[in-house]
């Protein structure tokens, strides 16, 4: 009943997060490549001047059609380059999308309280399944148990290190006063917290997908 009504919490964390990615990108993506094409653009300038320049102590006299023809050939050159940088400004600008559309997100410390306390609530949620979904092979349904005793099961394994059980302790703390809208208490303690549960869920991850002679070890 509890989950049921944090799912619109979750869902409009979540939205918002997102928007808030979305946005940001955009605006990170126009800056870049407008940076990267007045640099370009400066240093193909740049080329062509010292070229002018070493050509102005030749004595060398060119009629007016070799100067139109130089001319032109430095115009279809200039484009070439210019094309080529376009080309490769626009396929670092696909690749951030496509980064940014499977999954691919601004580091816990760069996001602002509302995308942080998203990603809090949605990474606990990822935890307590998975965390319920291996300490549930006693036996006994792991909907009966509170996350502190899952949290204390999943340390027997030898899953997680006391120092894990503190981190989790006060991310629970967190993911509690945003679910109960007191907002978000403590900005660096939920950043660091998350890259430690990023750590915690991965290796859970690694322990369901091991062979059960495998998971037995850490209970001999």
């Amino acid at each position: 009943m509890e989950e049921n009504q944090q799912d619109p919490i979750v869902q409009r964390l979540f939205f918002e997060r997102n928007q808030d990615l979305k946005l940001r990108q955009q605006k990170w993506m126009q800056i870049d490549i407008a940076l990267r094409t007045y640099s370009y653009l400066g240093l193909v300038i740049s080329l062509i001047s010292a070229g002018a320049f070493a050509f102005s102590f030749l004595n060398v006299k060119l009629t007016n059609n070799q100067l139109v023809a130089l001319i032109v050939a430095g115009v279809g050159l200039l484009l070439s380059i210019l094309s080529f940088m376009l080309l490769r400004i626009r396929s670092q600008l696909q690749k951030r999308i496509f980064d940014f559309e499977i999954g691919t997100t601004t580091p816990y410390y760069l996001m602002d309280e509302t995308s942080l306390s998203a990603e809090v609530v949605m990474k606990w949620a990822e935890f307590e399944r998975i965390a319920r979904q291996i300490t549930s092979k006693d036996g006994k349904p792991y909907g009966q148990k509170s996350i502190k005793i899952i949290i204390k099961d999943v340390s027997e394994l030898g899953i997680i290190s006391p120092n894990d059980i503190q981190y989790l302790s006060i991310l629970l703390e967190i993911r509690n006063s945003i679910v109960h809208g007191e907002g978000l208490r403590d900005f660096y303690a939920a950043s660091h917290s998350l890259e430690k549960l990023d750590i915690i869920i991965r290796e859970i991850k690694n322990e369901l997908q091991a062979p059960p002679d495998r998971n037995l070890i850490h209970n001999s």
